[in-house]
């Protein structure tokens, strides 16, 4: 098991092949300013996924 875990972010299309170096951190993500209303969209998706992680619910 690595010391350190690391999570990442993808911006691609369905069935789009991915490449790790276009990938950016979650902190990174969360920090910025959504770009557009579809970024902004998956912001708010990913800080309600990690919220409820974090209470259960």
């Amino acid at each position: 098991m690595p010391d350190e875990l690391h999570l990442y972010v993808e911006f691609s299309q369905p069935d789009a092949d991915t490449n790790p170096a276009d990938w950016m951190s979650v902190d990174d993500f969360l920090a910025w300013r959504p770009k557009g209303a579809l970024h902004e969209r998956a912001r708010d998706s990913l800080v309600s996924l990690i919220c409820k992680a974090l209470t259960g619910r």
